[in-house]
């Protein structure tokens, strides 16, 4: 149960700026383990050439300019349309079960990355998204707790037979493959750029994500609202039609800035989306991510907003739990910014 906020306060004018691709196809990658490295790029990548002439797929494995120096695998990276891709996929799991001696029916052990931050939406509230990405395929599965060393991505480990873990592979990255048709991930989110990868790790980019293994709901005492510890808590902003373009940008380029500067997940639902307390002319704005990037993206999202010329916004209403609303709360809330006037 939510309800909605209105927080007339004067924000700052500010400049901000992110990028990438909607609906493009998310390349798959996986880790290939360094004594298979020769084995699989033998006589100048002919096995790659050869599982991508028979599956329309483009199979590459990383060089050592491509690889983090303290990262003995490689990376195998696989893009085209997601059949092909599963198809290589599968082809790359049945190379790998013949290097090992390990029969098509055998269980085995198989590892794909994705970027850390889309691990939260892959694992869902208390485990349902990942309950369901496995379902049926009978593969079992296990997210690192560490990001792989020197990049900014978490590897997951998948075990069972090559069909099973071939399967879960691909709803896995079905999840990702939505969340880049929201435009929550970038095409350079799926890049190794040394730079890049330095800074996203030194801004904590995958710390502390969430294991498989969540806790019991009796040790979660703010009910999964904890903001702190839970990636699946999101801020929620009503504004109105014209505001949402301002902040969406032509071509979705301001959405974008957005994003890149604070590191969250911004995401404005459409109008033919039904949406509970809104009233007509008036849009949503989801803020998701890591604590710390939530607040970075409520921030951007306010001072572009400020931003727009004419007639900026006077007040923010916000949706929020309505266990939240309580007088004494709403009291303390007040109290903490007294530049705000805080009604329900």
């Amino acid at each position: 149960l939510e309800t909605s906020v209105s927080v007339p306060c004067s924000g700052e004018d500010g400049v901000v700026t992110r990028e990438p691709a909607m609906n493009f196809p998310v390349p798959w990658r996986c880790l290939l383990p360094h004594e298979a490295v020769d084995f699989v790029t033998y006589n100048d990548n002919a096995i790659l050439r050869q599982l991508s002439d028979n599956t329309g797929a483009l199979v590459d494995v990383s060089s050592d300019r491509d690889t983090p120096k303290r990262l003995s695998d490689r990376i195998v990276t696989i893009s085209g349309q997601a059949e092909s891709k599963e198809r290589a996929c599968r082809g790359i799991v049945d190379k790998l079960r013949k290097l090992q001696d390990i029969m098509e029916e055998d269980i085995g052990f198989f590892v794909i990355i994705v970027p850390a931050t889309a691990v939260p939406v892959i694992v869902g509230a208390k485990g349902s998204q990942i309950q369901e990405v496995l379902a049926g395929t009978g593969a079992e599965l296990s997210i690192g707790r560490e990001n792989v060393m020197g990049m900014p991505d978490t590897p997951i480990g998948l075990e069972g037979t090559a069909q099973q873990v071939t399967a879960a592979a691909a709803n896995i990255h079905k999840v990702v493959q939505d969340m880049a048709d929201r435009g929550r991930l970038l095409p350079a989110d799926f890049k190794y750029r040394p730079d890049r990868a330095a800074a996203q790790l030194a801004s904590g980019a995958g710390a502390h994500l969430p294991e498989v293994a969540l806790p019991p709901s009796e040790h979660d005492v703010f009910d999964g609202m904890d903001p702190t510890q839970n990636f699946r808590t999101k801020a929620k902003i009503v504004v109105d039609t014209g505001i949402a373009g301002w902040l969406i940008g032509k071509g979705g380029r301001t959405i974008r800035e957005m994003q890149e500067n604070s590191g969250a997940f911004l995401h404005i639902i459409r109008e033919d989306e039904p949406t509970p307390l809104l009233q007509p002319g008036e849009r949503l704005v989801e803020i998701c991510g890591r604590y710390e990037r939530k607040l970075e993206g409520i921030q951007v999202v306010l001072r572009t907003a400020d931003s727009m010329p004419g007639n900026p916004p006077r007040d923010t209403k916000i949706i929020v739990p309505a266990v939240l609303v309580e007088p004494s709360v709403m009291e303390k809330v007040s109290a903490a910014y007294p530049g705000c006037v805080v009604e329900r």
